[in-house]
């Protein structure tokens, strides 16, 4: 039995209110609108574990808070709950989700996220160790500073047609080995798998498939593991006027069929497995630089 609903404000600064405010709640409601002329709100079902977002335009983005030097929360309302929340739900007339709006989520395993999105900010699935796999819409035009940093176990990723921008840091300490940049990316930023201290240093990517147009963008993004000693590759495509994409003496309706098509399959872990596949697949050798 649902014991109430309470709407709790999206600009209480300490996670620690609302969990007060909600303990005795089945059902917590919180505005994460970010200007009046947005209409949001993010109901946590405690007995499913589901965080749903409803609503139309753009959520608030939301910041840690800082004591003496440390962190000791982060400011949106159900932060309290992230080691509850097991399945996110965002639906269709969110346009933008907040900077670090789903950071830091101990189980989350089940990310829904809706067309119409064109935002994904910044470090909003940073530090979720358990996801695996997220469906992003082909809609989202930017990939903001390290929104999925530190998500260790996603290993594949389908980036959108419509994507333009790429921020610092934000596919970073991920097990992505072979990424498509699709022939739209038009800003790649040179961190965009790195960071500067060693605890974040552990991408595996080994294998970035760029559009032409951006293909010294992508060397400058694996320069960094370049200068560790690291085997790493650009492996660059063209769009035609048309709008196909010629690779490999094949012609693809948009890059990433490059790798859909039987090309690498599975995930890779060593250099010597990389040119088995790629040999095996289509009898190339992938050469590293």
């Amino acid at each position: 039995m649902r014991k109430g609903i309470l709407l709790v404000g999206v600009f209480w600064a300490f996670s620690a209110q609302a969990d007060q405010a909600c303990d005795n709640q089945d059902v917590c409601v919180f505005n994460c609108a970010k200007t009046a002329n947005d209409d949001c709100t993010a109901t946590f079902d405690k007995d499913t574990g589901t965080l749903t977002i409803s609503g139309k335009g753009e959520m608030a983005d939301y910041s840690y808070v800082w004591e003496n030097g440390n962190m000791v929360a982060i400011s949106m309302p159900w932060y309290d709950y992230r080691n509850e929340i097991s399945t996110l739900k965002v639906e269709e007339g969110i346009t933008g989700v907040g900077d670090f709006a789903f950071n830091g989520y101990t189980i989350l395993t089940n990310v829904e996220l809706p067309n119409g999105l064109a935002r994904i900010g910044r470090e909003t699935f940073s530090s979720n160790p358990s996801l695996q796999t997220i469906d992003i819409p082909d809609s989202v035009t930017e990939i903001a500073s390290r929104a999925f940093a530190a998500c260790s176990q996603i290993h594949e990723l389908t980036l959108p047609q419509s994507l333009t921008t790429v921020g610092d840091g934000a596919f970073m300490n991920t097990g992505i080995v072979n990424l498509v940049f699709p022939e739209s990316v038009v800003s790649i930023s040179p961190e965009a798998f790195y960071a500067d201290y060693d605890y974040w240093k552990k991408s595996q990517i080994l294998n970035l498939y760029c559009n032409k147009v951006v293909e010294e963008q992508c060397e400058a993004a694996l320069q960094w593991k370049k200068d560790l000693g690291e085997n790493v590759n650009v492996i660059s495509y063209q769009r035609t006027p048309d709008g196909q994409v010629f690779y490999d003496n094949k012609w693809y309706n948009n890059a990433n069929d490059i790798l859909s098509g039987n090309y690498i399959k599975k995930r890779i872990y060593t250099i010597d497995e990389a040119n088995a596949v790629a040999g095996e697949k289509n009898r190339v050798s992938i050469k590293y630089r």
